[in-house]
């Protein structure tokens, strides 16, 4: 039976650590990119596959893919990842098991405010995420494996 065992959010998608550092600290073997662009981009998977640890499989995926991969695999232990919270959104709408959610870095952009010095969201990002804390998800921030954890909820309850 395939686990996620952390879900990422993240602009960058894979890139310089991420998948190395996070999937180590999960004891994830596979590294699931869900994004519709890359998943249509053979050069970009190539490019991303170069982010992924010796020893650590890979695989692509459109946001709907997601679940027919989740599905029709077997006994995945899965980093899951993101490029932003409507994709994750997306994701959890399919009933899978999202335990765990990782906001790493969120660019920011027009309309957006910044959270933290990584992450900007905008009032929809934070209707969805607390949306899905309020369903028993646990979301939390923080960059890599060796940085402090917070609890969004924290942020929800001081920008209300």
């Amino acid at each position: 039976m395939n686990e996620i065992l952390l879900t990422r959010v993240d602009s960058r998608l894979s890139h310089g650590k991420v998948a190395d550092l996070w999937s180590k600290h999960t004891g994830a073997d596979t590294v699931v990119i869900a994004n519709d662009k890359i998943n249509a981009d053979s050069f970009s998977k190539n490019l991303m596959d170069l982010t992924i640890p010796f020893g650590i499989n890979s695989a692509y995926t459109s946001v709907e893919g997601f679940k027919e991969y989740f599905d029709t695999t077997a006994n995945k232990k899965i980093l899951l990842i993101v490029q932003d919270v409507e994709d994750l959104k997306k994701i959890v709408d399919m009933n899978l098991p999202i335990k765990a959610v990782d906001l790493g870095i969120m660019h920011t952009s027009y309309g957006k405010k910044q959270l933290t010095d990584e992450i900007a969201v905008d009032e929809e990002d934070i209707e969805i995420l607390t949306e899905l804390l309020d369903c028993g998800i646990d979301i939390f921030i923080q960059t890599s494996p060796n940085s402090s954890k917070r609890n969004f909820g924290e942020f929800v309850s001081v920008n209300a």
